[in-house]
């Protein structure tokens, strides 16, 4: 893959660094209100400019993780109309388009699928980040931007069939984050596992059924 990082924004400022650790929350369409996509896009543009001044990104952990617990915030009280994902159809359907991608685009780390947004993690190019899970050294060399939109674009499409309806089904962009070392992954594994924890839904990340982390946590 090129060393160049790759930079895409289109309400939210992308930045996609060449062999890293991604952590991705594609969301449900209408899952966030315009004026909620406008203040994390506020506080994205100042985190992005911090990362870039410094690469090993240590003094934007809390910063980041502040903007992630109000991310999931805003999410957890939006309209129960927007949270397809709780259809056990519809989970198991994203459940396995994210799976299928293992090994074929991305070393796939975690993933927790909540009502209305997923929680993604995976590697591309990161043996000494991701080594205790496995890197896998046949990846494709698509980009990341290219991974999601194919994900998106295929279970939108399943998922409309067994809905019934028409019309978009994930918000058009995710939120995302470049995991800088192995501290910070873990930490955002266990968040990311505990997410349905905190959202009142199980009181064990384990019995909680569209959960996975390949790491030992």
């Amino acid at each position: 893959m090129s060393d160049e990082p790759i930079y895409h924004r289109r309400h939210l400022p992308h930045y996609y660094p060449p062999d890293s650790v991604y952590f991705v929350t594609p969301r449900l369409a209408g899952s966030l209100p315009r004026v909620r996509i406008d203040e994390i896009r506020e506080q994205r543009d100042l985190i992005q400019t911090q990362e870039l001044k410094s690469p090993e990104g240590a003094t934007e952990v809390g910063r980041f993780e502040k903007d992630l617990h109000r991310l999931d915030k805003i999410l957890e009280k939006v309209d129960q109309s927007c949270c397809w994902l709780s259809d056990s159809r519809i989970a198991h359907l994203v459940a396995e388009a994210i799976r299928f991608r293992d090994g074929k685009e991305y070393d796939l780390v975690a993933y927790t699928i909540m009502p209305n947004h997923v929680h993604l993690v995976f590697g591309i190019g990161v043996p000494d980040l991701i080594e205790p899970v496995g890197q896998i050294d046949n990846l494709s060399d698509k980009p990341v931007s290219k991974i999601m939109q194919s994900l998106k674009r295929h279970t939108a499409r399943e998922a409309n069939k067994i809905l019934g309806r028409r019309g978009a089904f994930w918000q058009d962009e995710s939120y995302d984050h470049v995991i800088r070392n192995s501290e910070e992954l873990e930490r955002i594994v266990l968040y990311v596992l505990h997410n349905p924890v905190k959202a009142g839904f199980v009181k064990n990340w384990r019995d909680w059924k569209w959960s996975y982390s390949r790491l030992s946590v």
